[in-house]
């Protein structure tokens, strides 16, 4: 698999500010790192009034190794942000040519993902596959791609087939999405985002992993406590973008929700690829097991999956269920 990796500048959205304030109070000195090389100012407000800023929710917190980072680098300034407009759609096609951009060779291993000058020499560079906030499925014809999104990189991979490409994505969404996933609720994927999550005119932030797939939106929380939900998506339901908050609303019937976006790039390729998801009937699978035309009453979804597994595995693979 070819991988182009990218370094961007980026602006600190609202979202990577409040994570800065949130992560300083635990012992994830590396996210620190990350947050602050995205551009997240040491210097900003935290909103509480006794600590007002990072170092002293840090020093509150016992934090010692957090604050002395953060005192390091209390004067640091990030580099301007450069507007830069691609030639083609965003979501579909590899990203603008940047400086920093490189061409590697990329293997997946567990968590991680190696990159390599050539396919049989060693790894040149690692990526935790926990850093990654976004994901897009933008295979077109004969393109078969995938793009991942952290804090300060964004890599577009190309596989020679369709199923390799699914086979990378299927394991890279498995590490990042939080809980046992069913591989049937990652088909037909368009894109993965970890938000912040608002219902209706509620003021509490929920963090979860967003799933838009072809007439839904399914939800992940990062609290394995909470529910998944899924949000049915259809040509009447209303979505707006608010750019300068990397904010997408949804309008539906049952519901309305607010999805803050860590970076202004999944946020504007979430608005783009919704014009498809909302217009995308899912397909349902059809089933192994037919029952036969003099049978009566329905087999129960449980027994269905066991006979379907069987049938298509035999009977020695049963105990993989």
């Amino acid at each position: 698999m070819i991988c182009v990796i990218g370094c961007y500048d980026i602006i600190p959205s609202p979202c990577v500010l409040q994570r800065l304030c949130e992560v300083v109070c635990g012992p994830n000195v590396p996210e620190t790192m990350s947050l602050l090389c995205s551009g997240a100012k040491v210097l900003c407000h935290s909103g509480d009034s006794q600590c007002p800023t990072p170092i002293s929710l840090a020093e509150r917190a016992g934090q010692a190794m957090q604050t002395e980072l953060l005192r390091h680098n209390e004067y640091t300034e990030t580099p301007a942000y450069v507007h830069q407009v691609p030639s083609r759609d965003p979501v579909t096609s590899t990203p603008p040519s940047a400086a920093g951009e490189e061409e590697l060779h990329g293997k997946l291993e567990e968590d991680r993902f190696l990159f390599s000058q050539e396919n049989d020499s060693a790894a040149c560079d690692v990526l935790d596959l926990r850093e990654v906030i976004s994901i897009f499925h933008s295979s077109n014809g004969s393109t078969h791609e995938f793009e991942m999104v952290t804090l300060t990189d964004q890599l577009v991979c190309n596989a020679d087939t369709e199923e390799d490409l699914l086979n990378h994505l299927l394991h890279i969404l498995r590490v990042v999405l939080p809980g046992p996933i069913d591989e049937e609720e990652l088909d037909g994927v368009f894109a993965v985002s970890r938000v912040s999550l608002r219902d209706g005119g509620g003021l509490q932030h929920t963090e979860v992993w967003a799933v838009l797939r072809g007439g839904q939106v399914l939800v992940y929380p990062t609290d394995q406590q909470r529910h998944r939900e899924r949000l049915t998506l259809n040509p009447e339901t209303q979505y707006k973008i608010d750019s300068t908050e990397n904010t997408i609303e949804l309008v539906t019937r049952e519901r309305t929700m607010s999805m803050q976006f860590e970076r202004d790039h999944s946020c504007q390729s979430w608005h783009s690829l919704l014009k498809r998801a909302v217009t995308t009937k899912r397909k349902q699978r059809p089933s192994l097991y037919q029952l036969p035309p003099n049978a009566t009453g329905n087999v129960p979804p449980a027994i269905e999956r066991c006979i379907s597994h069987i049938t298509q595995h035999g009977e020695c693979q049963l105990q993989a269920i």
